[in-house]
């Protein structure tokens, strides 16, 4: 018993010094002599001591859940992020230069970085462990932000000291001005691309790229080349380069090779990462070649077998990924001549920002075509592909979507057999696209497949409606006007039904133009509503003239309307006019009153009763 109570007291007694450990453990960390992150598999600061606090000149706490990247200098961002990806993949430490930002200025460190995995399958933390900046081809450290300590430099002094030199910091001070020039200069970049992207003529894809890369090719780079994945094949879209001579016989060289024959583009394509080669090198590339077994052929060779990045005498290459969300939808190269700074890794950043960019804009752009050519296709099939050959009338039609949007319209019209001479209907579906599109051909059909056996209209759109309202689930109504036509003692008589829709024009042949009374309700709001119905007669020269309300409803620039009266103004000027010439008549009446901008669809069905 008095074995098992020592046991007992022993175990209390490690257990009070674990707790006593793990308690100095965090004070520890806050005193450590330099500046410590500790960092979650994200890059975001979990924890981060005094030092480091310091470090940013900023307040306890404040930097707890930022991004560690977000808090360097925007040259250096990129470089920072794909390290940290580099590091929580293959483990180990990784060192380098970095710049923090801080109130007042910058902060140059030596920063380093330490993978931790922890116990439990738990994902890994980052250890960042910031030292002083040593200047290369020095043997001491650079005069930075603070009083020498043991040949080391202390970053974020708390007093004014420190035995600059004057000409060191003028120096820093030009460096600094220097960094944040080119970082504007960037974040223009940006939003010039993006502005570029965002204009309309940006949804031809062609045109976007053009404009791209020419904007790239002005202010970023000598040479820029996009190259574009088209059913699983990948191939050259856009090259453009300078404007000099070897410019130009560069600009046709890259424009003649095969993408696929290079090294880059396919190796960016299949691997989604991007490829930066400050400096070209090889036996014979740029100024400054190596001794063999250099990346000068990385852009493929010309038919003599000089390498293209020799012949473009290029520097410094980089190529990044043309993606999405998902895919990668090409790539884009950019070259720099030799006597150009370099691409750096704040380059290779802002290159794969525009790669983004140009992604989703191309992604937007084939996403807009494919709809469009849905939505033409399926308008297609709600009209009749042509007007049938009736003897003594001329039909004659039009119809225009709205400029804007690209969405399936709800106005149709139709010719068709019907007993004793042939029927006509024009109509409009409340909405737009795929849903609306589903309601006018149930319509359209209904209304002919009816008219084939009942020369009523008005019988035939009570019946239509009937079938629209039983199904419920519909949730939309249409406004039609149908009308049947037979011969007798040489007039055409002509029945018509109106089911909320606007009531047709008549132009008499002598000149007056006679608008028909209208009426009924909507089809597919109420079961019991009866279509309103007239009969009229046409006599040699007239014209009937049936249309939807884009028509009447149409606005010009400063918002009028155009109205029943304006289409009769229209109307009435074109007496003596054939059907299909008082139909072009109203549209270019039309396009002139709206400046070619409708908001909404127009259909238009003229009926003429020959004069001879």
């Amino acid at each position: 018993m008095a074995e098992g109570s020592d046991f007992e007291a022993l175990e209390r007694r490690l257990d009070d010094l674990g707790a006593r450990e793990r308690r100095v453990l965090p004070a520890l960390f806050q005193e450590l002599p330099l500046p410590v992150f500790l960092l979650d598999c994200g890059g975001a600061i979990r924890h981060a001591n005094r030092g480091a606090v310091e470090l940013l000149a900023t307040a306890p706490g404040h930097v707890t859940g930022k991004s560690l990247p977000l808090l360097v200098d925007l040259s250096h961002r990129a470089a920072l992020r794909s390290r940290l990806s580099a590091l929580l993949r293959d483990g180990g430490a990784l060192s380098f230069d970095t710049r923090f930002g801080r109130q007042g200025g910058f902060t140059d460190v030596r920063l380093h970085l330490v993978r931790l995995d922890q116990p439990g399958g738990a994902q890994p933390l980052v250890a960042a462990v910031a030292t002083p900046f040593v200047a290369p081809g020095f043997g001491g450290p650079a005069p930075r932000d603070g009083p020498h300590l043991d040949g080391a430099t202390v970053m974020g002094p708390k007093d004014g000291s420190g035995g600059k030199d004057a000409e060191g910091q003028s120096g820093r001070r030009d460096e600094d001005e220097q960094v944040l020039v080119a970082a504007a200069r960037r974040i223009d970049l940006l939003a010039r691309t993006a502005r570029l992207l965002l204009h309309e003529d940006s949804l031809n894809e062609p045109v976007a790229l053009a404009r791209a890369a020419g904007l790239l090719q002005g202010a970023f780079a000598d040479w820029a080349v996009i190259d574009l994945v088209r059913e699983n094949e990948v191939q050259r879209a856009v090259v453009v380069g300078p404007e000099d001579a070897d410019g130009r016989s560069g600009s046709r060289l890259l424009g003649e090779l095969d993408p696929t024959a290079s090294e880059i583009p396919c190796d960016v394509i299949e691997t989604g990462t991007s490829v930066l080669y400050p400096l070209v090198e090889g036996e014979t590339a740029g100024e400054s070649g190596g001794q063999g077994g250099g990346n000068d052929e990385a852009f493929g060779v010309t038919e003599d077998g000089l390498p293209v990045l020799v012949a473009l005498h290029a520097g410094s290459v980089l190529c990044v990924p043309l993606r999405d969300d998902t895919d990668v939808l090409g790539v884009l190269t950019l070259v720099r001549r030799v006597g150009r700074p370099r691409f750096g890794p704040a380059d290779l950043g802002l290159a794969e920002e525009l790669g983004e960019h140009l992604g989703l804009a191309i992604r937007t752009e084939r996403n807009y075509q494919r709809r469009s050519e849905v939505a033409q296709a399926l308008q297609a099939s709600l009209l009749p592909r042509s007007l049938p050959t009736i003897p003594g009338l001329e039909l004659a039609a039009a119809y225009r979507t709205a400029t804007e949007g690209i969405e399936v319209g709800g106005d149709f019209y139709d010719v068709f057999d019907s007993p004793g001479g042939c029927g006509l209907v024009l109509g409009d579906v409340c909405g737009k696209g795929e849903d609306a599109a589903a309601i006018t051909a149930m319509v359209r059909h209904g209304v002919r497949l009816l008219g084939l056996w009942n020369d009523r209209p008005t019988e035939v759109l009570r019946q239509v409606n009937h079938a629209m309202v039983v199904q419920q689930e519909i949730g939309r109504f249409a406004t039609v006007v149908a009308a049947h036509l037979r011969w007798g003692n040489g007039r055409l008589l002509v029945r018509l039904a109106s089911a909320g829709h606007p009531w047709p024009l008549v132009l008499r042949a002598a000149g007056g133009v006679h608008l028909v009374s209208g009426g009924g309700l909507p089809l597919g709001v109420f079961d019991d509503a009866e279509p309103n119905g007239q009969e009229l007669e046409l006599f040699p020269g007239d014209t009937l003239l049936l249309y939807s309300d884009g028509v009447t409803e149409a606005r010009g620039p400063g918002g009028q309307l155009y109205g029943e009266q304006g289409l009769a103004d229209v109307v009435a000027r074109g007496a003596g006019l054939s059907a299909s010439a008082l139909v072009k008549a109203v549209e270019d009446d039309l396009d002139g009153f709206t400046g070619g901008r409708m908001r909404d669809d127009m259909a238009l069905l003229a009926v003429g009763v020959d004069a001879g």
